[in-house]
């Protein structure tokens, strides 16, 4: 049986304009429990006005950890889940804030999940995106679709809370893939791709956020890296070894 410890938690901050939105989310971190904050390319936690609107939450900013890329923030997060309140216009569906729970209990209880929160005024890149495995959205019924930061940061911890004190049969013992397990693998077969002269230049970008998405969707365990990047090996060992015969 597995619960969330809430210790599990990350919370990521991608490119904040405002230090008031920096204190006001840690100040709903620390309402539930969660004090693991890390920021994308801002210094504003530090700023006098984030800790004036985060009372009780000192302990949350003087922790957070900047990162100059999500990619880098993610790394060791075996479960990452992004926020959107825009339609896509590639493949991420998006999922419901209520199913939030369910998409953690997915994975052993052991795993780090990291909610990651765009900019206030754009959100996340598609890039961006296709670095997490799963992506929500708070529905809203007015004219304004998105809500403020900290209002959606407190959301989304609610709806998770209900994981901290519900145990529930956990679906896999094994060790999900982290964020860097699946970068490794990736960057493996995009060499194995350029090997064959499979890829093109000008869709080297997009082929690499493709298979991100599909990567992110399929959530592999490190075991499946582990016998992928050993296929991938034995490829790259015949390709050379018929390269030389054939020289």
């Amino acid at each position: 049986m597995g619960t969330l410890d809430p210790a599990r938690l990350t919370v990521i901050l991608v490119e904040p304009s405002h230090p008031g939105n920096i204190g006001s989310a840690a100040r709903a971190m620390a309402n539930m429990g969660v004090v693991d904050l890390r920021l994308v390319n801002s210094q504003g936690h530090q700023d006098p006005e984030a800790l004036r609107l985060a009372p009780h939450a000192a302990h949350v900013l003087e922790a957070a950890q900047v990162y100059p890329t999500l990619e880098a923030a993610i790394q060791d997060c075996g479960l990452i889940i992004a926020t959107s309140a825009r339609t896509r216009t590639q493949t991420q569906n998006l999922t419901l804030v209520s199913e939030v729970p369910k998409l953690i209990q997915q994975v052993p209880s052991s795993s780090r999940v990291a909610l990651v929160f765009g900019r206030e005024r754009t959100g996340l890149t598609n890039h961006e995106m296709s670095c997490c495995n799963d992506w929500i959205t708070i529905p809203t019924f007015g004219n304004t679709s998105s809500l403020n930061l900290a209002q959606a940061v407190m959301v989304v911890l609610y709806e998770i809370s209900r994981l901290f004190e519900q145990p529930w049969e956990e679906e896999s013992s094994m060790p999900p893939a982290t964020s860097e397990n699946v970068e490794g693998l990736k960057g493996h077969l995009f060499q194995v791709l350029e090997l064959i002269n499979f890829l093109e230049s000008e869709n080297r970008s997009h082929m690499w956020d493709s298979f991100s998405v599909l990567l992110g969707r399929a959530k592999p365990t490190q075991r499946d890296v582990r016998m992928i990047r050993g296929f991938l090996h034995k490829v790259q060992v015949a390709f050379k070894l018929a390269s030389r015969k054939s020289d």
